[in-house]
């Protein structure tokens, strides 16, 4: 899990025209919540989230909160990106919501799914397709058990096999956030059967979205 230190500035809580003041100035609104405080408002360079995200990981990155000029001004805080909210036009961040975290904290986190060896699966030798049903696993584990990726082994993989979650290799400490149903991750089709099993994809990311939507109601 990578860390990064993150420099920031303290705001004070305004109204949405303070918050298009802050954008047109190159920052970025955005609030720091959980930890047993209350929350905290805060601006960030537009050009630092920008860089974050051209990276790829900043969901996946624990920053170390620094306010003002001075980097060795650590207030001992940790965070982790829980939302972010792009304009609809520009595609550039809007605002961002950080969750504090300690050693204990269990964390809900998607992870990124990488599959192995494709160059000799046996499966796409013999012309199949990989069908990608989750780019994504969510993960419950601590924030020092996070891993950066879920690497599956396809080398064996035919035409027909599928791909569950009972074939993922977790790190100790890490655990399934879905835990009643051996769901599919993949699966090496033929090209005809490839249409029908994108279809079911998309179904099934809308339900797991809804399923999201529904915790963040909960929680």
């Amino acid at each position: 899990m990578a860390t990064e230190t993150l420099q920031v500035e303290a705001r004070e809580t305004g109204s949405s025209g303070a918050a298009r003041a802050l954008r047109r100035n190159g920052f970025v609104p955005a609030v720091v919540y959980g930890g047993g405080k209350e929350v905290q408002t805060i601006s960030i360079p537009q050009k630092y989230i920008d860089k974050q995200l051209a990276g790829g990981r900043m969901l996946l990155t624990i920053f170390d909160l620094r306010f003002g000029k001075q980097a060795e001004e650590k207030t001992g805080e940790q965070v982790l990106v829980r939302d972010l909210q792009f304009d609809p036009v520009r595609d550039v961040v809007t605002h961002i919501d950080f969750q504090r975290i300690t050693a204990k904290s269990q964390l809900r986190i998607d992870v990124p799914v990488v599959f192995l060896h494709q160059d000799i699966c046996v499966g796409l030798k013999r012309g199949g397709i990989l069908n990608i049903v989750r780019h994504e696993i969510t993960l419950l584990c601590k924030a020092q058990s996070i891993p950066d990726e879920i690497p599956i082994d396809l080398a064996k993989a035919d035409i027909g096999d599928s791909i569950h979650a009972s074939h993922a290799t977790l790190p100790d400490g890490v655990a399934l956030a879905i835990q009643d149903r051996d769901f599919t991750i993949a699966t090496i089709v033929t090209p005809k059967v490839a249409t029908v099993e994108e279809e079911e994809e998309e179904k099934a990311e809308a339900v797991e979205e809804e399923e999201k939507e529904e915790e963040k109601k909960e929680g």
